[in-house]
């Protein structure tokens, strides 16, 4: 068996990682997707920058827990669609499958936002769709997608199972300021403020 971790650079995604390199020997891939905006999507254009750092922050630090195989990608995004983060991963996630073939488990990060399974069930159709248009015929396609909607973890659970070094390690702002600083106002920096300690708006190291 071989995993497929979605690694945003968030505390979720950190401590599914975590979690897989922990209590499994099983062989780990890890995905980070840049989502870089095009010229016609100059929104927050630095927004990538800040997670593809915190990736690399965490990825050092979790390889001392044992080794895994790490894949970067970029996602130009020239209109701006109202789409999910993980339904525009869907497709890398597929690739991958295809290319390792003997994939059986995909993780992305707790969300309890997302606990009613609807963008599970959206992704998993995404995936195998993408999956098949490209498929290899020894591509395992028995997979299965964790976490199981219902069993996400809150923000305090998903920090102290992280451990206050990969908490502080990763990346959550999504508005970020040019100085490289968390806005402190956008969702997931208002998730955080609730169960951190450090100040809320942290600058970040590119």
């Amino acid at each position: 068996m071989r995993h497929l971790v979605l690694l945003s650079g968030g505390p979720d995604s950190a401590l599914a990682l975590k979690d897989v390199l922990t209590n499994t020997d099983d062989p780990v891939v890890v995905l980070h997707v840049s989502m870089i905006p095009g010229t016609a999507n100059p929104h927050h254009p630095s927004r990538w920058e800040y997670e593809l750092s915190a990736v690399r922050r965490l990825v050092d630090q979790l390889k001392t827990i044992r080794a895994f195989e790490i894949h970067y990608a970029k996602h130009i995004q020239e209109n701006f669609v109202c789409l999910s983060d993980l339904l525009i991963l869907a497709p890398y996630a597929a690739g991958l499958c295809n290319y390792y073939k003997d994939i059986e488990k995909i993780w992305t990060g707790d969300d309890l936002e997302q606990d009613d399974g609807a963008i599970d069930t959206a992704f998993k159709t995404i995936v195998m769709t993408a999956i098949f248009s490209k498929r290899n015929p020894t591509t395992n396609l028995n997979i299965e997608y964790c976490p199981i909607p219902g069993t996400n973890r809150s923000k305090q659970q998903i920090r102290e199972q992280l451990g206050e070094t990969l908490w502080y390690l990763s990346w959550s702002c999504r508005n970020p300021s040019i100085d490289a600083r968390e806005c402190g106002e956008c969702e997931s920096c208002l998730e955080r403020k609730i169960v951190v300690k450090y100040p809320t708006k942290r600058k970040c190291s590119i």
